[in-house]
């Protein structure tokens, strides 16, 4: 079949000739085509990989960075609540002390007053 195609492209003898040029030079054309396209996806998919990795890497730092920021709240919430459970341990003690204080107080002024009584007793 290329042979009675190339016989009849002859027959026309330069016209011909250039028309099997052009034929070839179409063919040679696609090939090249071909090659850049596939070279364009190889370079397209390659770069595609590449940003998905750097999206994937810039993912995991951010994560390390909340995790690292919700440790560290964590800790300060956990120290902060060890603090105040300290400080009103404090208070209780303290607000014990002044309890204990207030009723031994209202104790020496009944004491005062039945003492006083006494002596206003006698001395009638």
């Amino acid at each position: 079949m290329i042979d009675t195609l190339f016989a009849s492209l002859l027959d026309y003898s330069a016209l011909g000739l250039f028309a099997a040029y052009l034929i070839w030079q179409s063919v040679q054309s696609a090939k090249k085509q071909d090659q850049m396209i596939s070279d364009f996806t190889t370079e397209l998919d390659e770069l595609r990989d590449r940003r998905e990795q750097e999206i994937a890497d810039l993912r995991d730092r951010y994560q390390s960075v909340i995790d690292d920021i919700n440790n560290h709240r964590d800790s300060l919430t956990d120290g902060i609540d060890r603090k105040l459970k300290g400080i009103f341990a404090s208070l209780n003690k303290i607000q014990s002390g002044v309890d204990h204080i207030s009723i031994s107080v209202e104790e020496m002024k009944t004491q005062e007053r039945i003492r006083r009584a006494a002596v206003e007793l006698r001395g009638d």
